[in-house]
């Protein structure tokens, strides 16, 4: 993986962090007025929390499978996670929400807007895929990755995790896991009407509309549009110069549904965040501040607009689905006010999924899938000082995928394929295994039941159009000669729960091994860097541990640990992995359930970072660990 033009800033990371010990996002002094139109916000609360905690007892997974599964039915390690209903519509952070949830390290570059990346059991970022409403998001032009600093101020009704790779089933950007995530259309709560307001340090503000433009029984139509803008803070040890962001979602739900057997639905998603940040001397001559972050004019301009279709038909034997997604992103790249490159890039896919309960065992549950997806990348590269750098390169891939289930009363086995045939790179096939085994029933005299759970698989990621032919003036250039890396990974575990769910606890062993990492290689004499392929192997191991718990009718409480061992070809520790990471979240309602308060809790470990001092020896730097709390009531 290599780093894009915000990745000159790495090195603040490592400035910011060691004065954030225990730094509480309290002091942001967030104050929101929310207006309600129709049923009372007391019915609505109590009636939605209580579906809520009935799901959080009887937690399935979504994404993992083309059936939804039990959690003890499925063995994929999956963490979900969602807010109380009277934040339906409040925009959060999710990157720091999700910060120490089980395999998940989470690294900002500088200021709010500044690129955060999330890796998955020490993967690299494009290793994670994400889905918004079930559409990938993740950007061709920016590394085949997806910022998480573009979804600071999402109306989040929930969130999966799955760990592990998940290629088999949804290609190459889910080598080392997903993140799916499901926002809010306000046409499907009572044609309630948001309005959010927020300000705090750091010349923060933010504002939120959400409503719902249409509500039959037939037609349900919400938009939501947010718009934030903060002043951030100086990147640069050197001078004052401040370092802000402004950011703007809009979001966009149509549901129709045609007959009983058929749906339709409409998606539209649309992000522009312009970031301000300063510049990495590597200049020549070198100078007194070379390789540090020093105040300069540079800002990122970001614009990314989706839209996804589907329409899913349940009939009395099969189920089908069709979809169609498009997005269409442009990253500029600015010094004192002109533009010096720009990357572009689109991604349209086409996809459709049949499936059916079949009967090739007696006397189990059983279903197959068998899904196409052709799907079609381009990009672009603008360079103003170096026109031989512009460059425009696509990509086809027509894939063939199944998945076949088995569930037997104590016990289920998950099997799935690809088959990719890819324009630019070799044929690659992929495959997954799952399984789970009750081994102590609930209903025994212990009340206490308990099942493993393993899976195995493979998986393929290919070069990204930016490691490839991307170009930043005095920064890097890409490798047209990469080969696609590839992935072999494994995970056991054990879960214990109390018969009516109220206290579950999951630990699980991982290891994973990843061929041809793409690594980045600095020009000593130069500084400008390049992507290549490592000839040797690099390994990650660890164990995660979960536990959720419900004290009462009134209280619940997630928390979650990893320990994680990342090494690259050369042995070493890769860097942004913290070896030791966890969270503790209490959700508790007052006030006859009119009140919700969330007490969170995240910590991230000791990790290393990239060092760009010519004059020094060392090329990492150690960042110290932190902690941050958030309340909100």
């Amino acid at each position: 993986m290599v780093p894009h033009s915000f990745s000159a800033q790495s090195r603040t990371k490592a400035m910011s962090i060691k004065n954030q010990s225990l730094s509480a996002t309290v002091a942001a002094l967030q104050v929101f007025t929310i207006l309600f139109t129709g049923t009372a916000f007391s019915e609505i609360a109590t009636e939605n929390e209580a579906t809520q905690r009935e799901e959080l007892l009887e937690e399935v997974v979504v994404t993992a499978h083309h059936l939804e599964l039990g959690k003890d039915k499925s063995g994929i390690n999956t963490s979900s996670f969602s807010l109380p209903s009277p934040f339906d519509n409040v925009p959060i952070d999710l990157s720091e929400n999700l910060r120490g949830y089980p395999g998940l390290s989470i690294n900002r570059t500088g200021q709010p807007g500044a690129l955060t990346q999330t890796r998955i059991r020490g993967a690299e970022a494009n290793h994670t895929l994400v889905l918004i409403d079930g559409i990938e998001v993740n950007d061709p032009a920016t590394g085949n990755e997806y910022n998480f600093a573009n979804s600071t101020h999402l109306a989040v009704e929930s969130v999966e995790v799955v760990r592990g790779p998940m290629t088999s089933r949804y290609g190459s950007e889910a080598v080392g896991g997903l993140i799916s995530i499901r926002t809010h259309n306000p046409a499907a709560q009572d044609d309630r009407a948001t309005v959010y307001a927020a300000t705090g340090s750091q010349g923060q503000k933010e504002i939120t509309l959400s409503g719902g433009l249409a509500r039959t029984k037939n037609v349900k139509a919400g938009l939501t549009v947010n718009v934030s803008e903060s002043d951030g803070y100086n990147v640069s040890n050197f001078g004052s110069e401040k370092d802000g962001s402004d950011q703007a979602n809009l979001i966009g739900h149509l549901d129709l549904q045609v007959s009983e057997s058929m749906n339709l639905g409409l998606v539209v998603l649309k992000n522009q965040t312009n970031a301000m940040g300063d510049e990495q001397d590597f200049r020549f001559p070198t100078t007194p501040t070379q390789g540090l972050v020093i105040d300069a004019d540079e800002e990122t301009l970001f614009d990314q607009a989706t839209i996804g279709i589907s329409a899913v038909k349940n009939g009395d034997l099969f189920k089908q689905r069709a979809s169609f997604s498009q997005l269409r992103s442009s990253t500029s790249f600015e010094k004192d006010s002109a533009l010096q490159s720009r990357i572009e890039g689109e991604k349209s896919q086409f996809g459709y999924q049949i499936s059916r309960p079949v009967t090739l065992l007696p006397a189990l549950n059983q279903s197959v899938e068998l899904g196409l997806q052709y799907e079609n990348l381009s990009f672009s590269n603008f360079s103003l000082g170096l026109p031989s750098a512009s460059y425009e390169q696509k990509d086809d891939q027509f894939s063939v995928y199944g998945e076949y289930i088995i569930e037997a009363a104590r016990s289920s086995l998950a099997g799935s394929f690809r088959s990719d045939n890819n324009s630019n790179f070799s044929d690659n096939v992929s495959y997954n295994l799952a399984f789970t085994v009750e081994l102590k029933s609930g209903d025994t005299n212990s009340s206490w039941g308990s099942y493993l759970h393993a899976s195995t698989g493979t998986g393929v990621a290919h070069p990204t159009f930016f490691e490839m032919f991307g170009f930043i003036p005095s920064s890097f250039k890409g490798n047209k000669d990469l080969k696609p890396e590839h992935s072999n990974s494994w995970d056991i575990g054990i879960t214990v729960r109390s018969d009516d769910s109220r206290w579950v606890g999951d630990v699980t062993y991982f290891k994973a091994n990843l061929e041809k990492e793409i690594l980045t290689a600095f020009d000593p004499e130069t500084f400008v860097a390049s992507a290549l392929n490592s000839e040797d192997d690099s390994d990650r191991s660890g164990i995660e541990i979960s536990l959720s718990a419900s004290f009462s009718n009134d209280t619940d409480i997630t928390a979650g640990y990893t320990y994680l061992e990342s090494k690259d070809s050369n042995s070493r520790k890769e860097v942004r992995r913290p070896q030791n990471s966890g969270f503790v979240r209490v959700i508790s309602m007052f006030h006859a359930d009119k009140g919700t308060s969330v007490l969170s809790y995240s910590y991230t470990g000791e990790q290393a970072d990239s060092e760009f001092v010519y004059a020094t020896p060392a090329d990492r730097v150690d960042l110290d660990s932190y902690g941050l709390l958030d309340i909100d009531l």
